[in-house]
């Protein structure tokens, strides 16, 4: 997440690429900052993400409790969601390394809640070039992190929920990764990027479509 005067525009998954694209949106802007947050390098399904937010009054109960991680495939899965992988948390050896970097995990779950005074510009995508490629090698369905009617108004309901009323959840993906009615929603932006084993995608590739938002607020 990037905190930028009173917004804070932050990741609500489904992979690292909006963590990535947020970054460089503010590159060398003396007016912002990079606060860690739990979605910044994840890879989540939307219904994971609902259910995420839904545990966020019990957050110490589902995140702190280390029989509800595994190792699959070299990757930290949490086996209380459909589909959540801390893709970057590393050199997990041991019980001892385990407990560690739950810790780690629960300063960031603590930055999920809504700051008092501040606006939430908030960035869901399914866009990351790598994204199928990968869940297909892990023996994860694609189809879960496909945009349908249903996650696209539980993502909404749970964000203003959260957030308040003033919050702004947009949605970055393929035309083929929505369903079909939402392509024309105006807070669903379909950019057709090619998919390929690259995680980051091209520079500036969300700079329109953050900037319209930070032009609205100014």
């Amino acid at each position: 997440m990037v905190i930028f005067h009173n917004l804070i525009v932050s990741s609500i998954g489904c992979s690292c690429i909006n963590q990535f694209q947020i970054e460089d949106f503010f590159l060398n802007n003396p007016d912002s900052y990079i606060e860690k947050g739990v979605f910044d390098y994840i890879i989540i399904s939307p219904q994971s993400t609902i259910d995420l937010f839904k545990s966020i009054n019990r957050y110490q109960q589902v995140f702190e409790d280390i029989n509800n991680y595994e190792i699959l495939k070299k990757k930290l899965f949490h086996k209380h969601f459909e589909c959540l992988y801390f893709w970057h948390e590393k050199y997990i050896f041991n019980e001892f390394d385990l407990k560690k970097t739950i810790l780690n995990i629960k300063k960031k779950i603590a930055n999920i809640n809504p700051v008092p005074g501040m606006n939430h510009l908030l960035i869901w995508s399914n866009i990351q070039p790598n994204l199928k490629i990968m869940m297909e090698g892990i023996g994860q369905d694609y189809n879960n992190f496909i945009l349908t009617e249903q996650l696209y108004r539980s993502l909404k309901e749970q964000t203003k929920l959260l957030y308040g009323e003033n919050s702004r959840l947009i949605f970055i993906s393929r035309e083929q990764d929505v369903q079909g009615g939402l392509v024309s929603n105006s807070d669903v932006h379909i950019i057709e990027l090619e998919r390929s084993l690259d995680f980051r995608g091209e520079k500036k590739l969300f700079f329109n479509i953050i900037n319209s938002y930070i032009n609205q607020k100014s």
